[in-house]
């Protein structure tokens, strides 16, 4: 049986600020909901909250960028949620 997993990291490219979310261990070709709080300490806006819908390729792996739109950020956690299995996988920065 796979445990599913999600790692995060910070990146910058042309298009802008993202936080690249990694998932594996997911059902093969199947849906996953990506919940996600990217937050800062500073204000007036302090959290960027959402869900995006992907889908894992044939090794149940998966990739996703969520554009930060913070001008600071302190940190981000998202939620995996395999929608075939309900398991799920947490990671935070």
């Amino acid at each position: 049986m796979l445990v599913p997993s999600a790692s995060l990291r910070a990146i910058q490219t042309p298009q802008g600020r993202f936080i690249h979310v990694d998932g594996a261990g997911f059902s093969e070709n199947g849906d996953v909901k990506v919940a996600y709080d990217i937050f800062t300490n500073g204000g007036p806006t302090t959290h960027q909250t959402g869900e995006h819908a992907d889908r894992t390729n044939s090794s149940g792996t998966f990739d996703d960028d969520i554009k930060v739109n913070l001008s600071s950020v302190s940190g981000a956690r998202v939620n995996v949620v395999d929608v075939n299995t309900q398991m799920h996988a947490e990671a935070s920065i």
